[in-house]
């Protein structure tokens, strides 16, 4: 492995160990043009699935849902403190 794809993959790694310890706010636009924000727990090993808890919906909150990654347009956290 070169030294810039580990350097990668290392940040990679750091980024999704401090989410899961962060569980910052998140939030997602949706297909049919709708917004839903909640905390970000983690993803799946392929980034196909995101995990939230909370989510705050048009329709209720949902204590804990898994949130496939096509039904999404575009996810945006802030996550402190994952640097090299």
């Amino acid at each position: 492995m070169s030294d810039s794809h580990q350097k990668l993959r290392s940040r990679y790694l750091s980024f999704w160990l401090n989410v899961t310890k962060e569980m910052p706010m998140a939030t997602l636009e949706m297909h049919g043009n709708t917004t839903v924000q909640g905390k970000l727990c983690g993803t799946d090993s392929q980034n196909n699935r995101f995990r939230i808890d909370q989510l705050e919906s048009p329709i209720g909150v949902y204590d804990h849902v898994v949130v496939r990654g096509s039904d999404s347009i575009q996810l945006a956290s802030t996550v402190a403190g994952h640097g090299d």
